[in-house]
């Protein structure tokens, strides 16, 4: 089994390389300059990725009407609402402003109203779908003084940006003992070509070779040196991109906490829930006073088994858990969704120990609470151990759509590192790899204590 492992571990690892160097694409050779082979040096190249948010998407920066900030240099000194993980707080901090945080715009909105903010800078078309409020008279409550957006002070990339944003996805700036490259990743070929047209005077001023089409979709221009290893770096330096600057591997991080957390307080959750109900549908079934208890258990398995797990998180969100933290939140939501499984594998467990055996404690003087904790429900577990080692994967994997209520789970955080690098291959390949890890973790545990009752049963 640890052989089959770590062959499928090397396997994998081999096909992400090949995927990942192939997507670069074939160099063509330079004139005046030899092909270059395959250089894997990580710091070969120093690459900064800049994506198309970074020159494309500026921020609006929204006051009350009323407001005597007239414009974008009125805003120092200012107090400014930005929400949480958002490029507008970037933005504001790298330009010293005073910033306060919130959650989500309805909540800037307020603090504008309210005076707790001088101004706001927000992402997206929140100035047209938030802040556009007329009063009763149909004047407007907010008004935007400004643009902000991050600065480019490489002047070719800024010139290249200026003019040609619109047609990328993203750029890559590489530095190269003074050399600069830019590599665009076009959306379409038509962008390609457009470039390449535009671009035409490089390779008169610079010579053939300035200008380097890699792929269909991608274009490098910069000086021949520059040009000549690019591509080797892209898939190393991308990685470094995508987890290390800026810190993104804390996502991973607190994602992976966070995940743990909801499954191991869940899981404990839905033990405790599972028994309880199990225990109580045994004793209740047959018994006309206790009717009403096996009712509320039939109803309680049968509804929640019946709501999918997404719906039901947002239910306790939304509804029943308002305003708590959504952290507090899956615990429970997850909790009682396992506890209504749990409650039928345990129920099933304890119906396959023979009734005798009940009975035979029962004669022996044991009350039917002691006969259920010492000897029934002890064999009911060694049943059902696989089953409930499968729910247990089965809920740690589940908790993947924790990320509806805002808890920044593995997947969460996986998916915001794609958001903010443009990278989804990378970290969707290490959440995957991660969650595979931890279930092989489990089903080794579980197969360690089948093994130490089998040992216990003399087998």
């Amino acid at each position: 089994m640890k052989k089959l492992f770590a062959l499928f571990l090397v396997v994998l690892t081999l096909l992400t390389l090949c995927f990942s160097m192939s997507s670069c694409g074939k160099t063509e050779e330079f004139p005046g300059s030899k092909a270059t082979q395959v250089n894997l040096k990580f710091n070969f190249y120093e690459t900064v990725a800049i994506e198309k948010d970074d020159f494309t998407a500026k921020q609006s920066v929204i006051v009350k009407a009323d407001s005597e900030i007239d414009s974008i240099d009125a805003l120092t000194g200012k107090t400014i609402a930005v929400q949480k993980e958002s490029d507008a707080k970037e933005i504001c901090k790298a330009a010293g402003y005073t910033i306060v945080e919130f959650s989500n715009a309805s909540d800037i909105k307020a603090a504008l109203l309210s005076g707790a903010a001088d101004a706001a800078v927000t992402d997206g078309n929140s100035e047209i779908t938030v802040f556009a409020d007329k009063d009763e008279s149909g004047v407007k409550i907010f008004r935007n003084v400004g643009k902000l957006a991050k600065q480019i002070d490489d002047p070719l990339l800024a010139k290249i940006v200026d003019e040609d944003a619109s047609l990328l996805r993203s750029v890559a700036k590489a530095d190269k003992d003074g050399d600069t490259v830019v590599v665009f990743h076009c959306l379409t070929e038509n962008g390609v070509k457009k470039i390449e047209e535009k671009y035409k005077y490089l390779v008169e001023e610079y010579g053939d070779g300035y200008f380097c089409q890699v792929n269909e979709k991608s274009v490098f221009i910069g000086t021949k040196d520059g040009l000549k290893c690019a591509t080797k770096q892209l898939w190393h330096n991308r990685l470094y991109h995508t987890f290390i600057e800026n810190q993104n591997y804390k996502y991973i991080l607190d994602g992976l906490k966070n995940t743990l957390i909801i499954t191991l307080c869940s899981l404990l959750i839905g033990v405790a829930l599972g028994t309880i109900i199990a225990v109580a549908k045994y004793f209740s079934e047959g018994n006309s006073k206790l009717a009403i208890v096996n009712f509320i258990c039939d109803l309680y398995t049968t509804v929640i088994r019946g709501i999918p797990m997404t719906v039901l998180l947002l239910i306790f969100f939304f509804v029943i858990m308002v305003s708590a933290d959504g952290v507090l939140v899956a615990i429970i939501a997850f909790g009682i969704n396992s506890g209504a499984y749990m409650a039928e594998l345990i129920r099933s467990g304890i119906n396959a120990v023979d009734k005798g055996q009940m009975e035979a404690a029962r004669s022996l003087g044991l009350s039917k609470g002691q006969a259920m904790a010492k000897i029934i429900f002890p064999q009911a577990i060694k049943n059902i151990l696989p089953a409930i080692g499968n729910e247990c994967i089965a809920l740690l994997k589940e908790t993947s759509v924790a990320g509806y209520v805002a808890v920044v789970d593995l997947t969460r955080g996986a998916n915001l590192i794609r958001n903010n690098t443009y990278d989804a291959f990378n970290p969707l390949i290490l959440s995957a790899l991660i969650y595979l890890i931890l279930v092989v973790g489990m089903t080794k545990l579980l197969s360690i204590f089948e093994r130490r009752l089998r040992r216990s049963d003399g087998k």
